[in-house]
């Protein structure tokens, strides 16, 4: 809608999961440069100034006063399934799962960090 956006759908990795869930991974995906061809020349981590502004955006699903502290991890949580499922099915090159594990090794080195992030762009708990 003009220069708001107002969906993303991915229907590669298209599931129906949980609205966090589903927001935790997209963050991740979209805080990834995707310049470089090659799976191996791939840097494996994501842009907080990125994700930070996918959060900015993405503001109403984050609900109770320990989602921003959870997020980080459903992302790892998410990711790896992803990488898992790719893996399993013959679809992801080793090149692919090496980058996706180092996305989440990355994720999980930051989790203070994204959380403190997430903490600041969300709502006030509600009194109660």
């Amino acid at each position: 809608e003009g220069d708001r956006l107002v969906a993303v759908l991915d229907f590669d990795a298209c599931r129906v999961g949980s609205a966090l869930e589903e927001a935790a991974l997209a963050s991740v995906h979209f805080g990834l440069d995707r310049s470089a061809r090659s799976m191996a020349s791939r840097s494996p981590w994501p842009d907080p100034a990125i994700i930070e502004a996918f959060w900015e955006g993405y503001g109403g699903v984050r609900a109770g006063p320990d989602a921003a502290r959870l997020t980080p991890w459903l992302a790892v949580g998410a990711f790896a399934t992803e990488a898992l499922r790719g893996m399993r099915e013959g679809s992801f090159s080793d090149d692919t799962v090496a980058f996706a594990s180092g996305v989440v090794a990355w994720i999980v080195d930051h989790a203070d960090g994204l959380g403190e992030i997430l903490a600041r762009l969300s709502p006030p708990a509600e009194p109660g």
